[in-house]
């Protein structure tokens, strides 16, 4: 059997436009996961892409699971965006230097369906949260981020960032009962740090970093039995938080291994607290393979 597969295109459409399409199979399905055209024709660093993929937040969102450290993301990314967060829409992307070894960068994106991740908790099984597309333009998802690059010394780098993702007009359905909650709404924002040092050779080195998210609006929701064979959807609301921190040591081009601990509130009501720690290790055995061993702890 295929337990899963990944299928990828790309081309330049001109010299001033790059596009590409990755399609996956899993369980029995194939599915389209990006599909963009990014243009590059200014006379400046500014891109333009458009289609569907993975958002800018953070440091993390942005990558397919496979190219992580771990196997999977952290469990406050897991919570708060999903395990992928990928959307239909438009990203403008720009970058500029500030004196000799600063870098600074930001993006702004609109989509007209940003996918939530569906959390599910026991005694909810069949609830999901579904996107809807909204083509008016006061109701799209907004996606930014900022963040900027400075060389500390001569083999240490600095990255400091912001992010943000607001998604309005989303549903949860309860898919036993067939009642759902819609118009929902909700915003998440993120700061993160990277520190990183390498010898000389640029192989053998650590880096450090972390991330602290903040989600207010519809968290979630459960069904709620109103007696006489009558159901609804139980709205939270609310705000919650939670980080990340890691820290990663590189043996050389080939090997490394690190340390990552998380946590976040849950969201479903009284916002409980997940503990998280990952210990993993990464073999390259050549430029094209990968090789992760990884053990996880997880306290709820």
């Amino acid at each position: 059997s295929l337990r899963s597969a990944e299928l990828s295109f790309g081309a330049w459409v001109d010299p001033t436009a790059h596009a590409y399409a990755n399609f996956t199979y899993v369980e029995d399905e194939l599915e389209l996961e990006e599909a963009a055209a990014t243009y590059v024709g200014w006379d400046s660093n500014a891109t333009l892409k458009a289609g569907r993929f993975y958002v800018d937040f953070g440091k993390q969102m942005q990558a397919h699971i496979h190219a992580l450290r771990t196997y999977e993301r952290p469990a406050v990314l897991r919570t708060f965006l999903g395990e992928e967060l990928g959307g239909d829409g438009v990203q403008y992307d720009d970058w500029t230097t500030m004196g000799d070894a600063t870098v600074v960068r930001w993006s702004l994106g609109a989509f007209g369906a940003l996918v939530p991740h569906a959390h599910s908790h026991e005694g909810e099984e069949g609830l999901v949260s579904e996107p809807v597309l909204r083509p008016d333009l006061d109701e799209l998802a907004l996606t930014g981020r900022l963040t900027g690059f400075a060389d500390v010394s001569e083999s240490s780098t600095l990255q400091l960032g912001t992010s943000f993702r607001y998604l309005p007009g989303f549903e949860i359905h309860d898919e036993v009962n067939d009642v759902f909650a819609d118009e929902l709404s909700n915003t998440v924002v993120g700061l993160d740090a990277t520190w990183s040092w390498f010898d000389d050779t640029g192989t053998k080195g650590w880096t450090a970093g972390g991330e602290f998210l903040m989600i207010d609006g519809d968290l979630g929701g459960e069904s709620l039995d109103l007696g006489g064979g009558s159901f609804a959807v139980d709205v939270l609301d609310d705000t919650a938080t939670g980080f990340y921190a890691f820290v990663d040591r590189a043996f050389d081009l080939k090997s490394s291994m690190g340390l990552q601990y998380s946590q976040v509130e849950v969201l479903e009501e009284g916002l409980p607290e997940l503990d998280e720690w990952d210990v993993y290790y990464t073999h390259k055995p050549t430029e094209f393979q990968r090789m992760r061993l990884g053990v996880t702890l997880a306290e709820h």
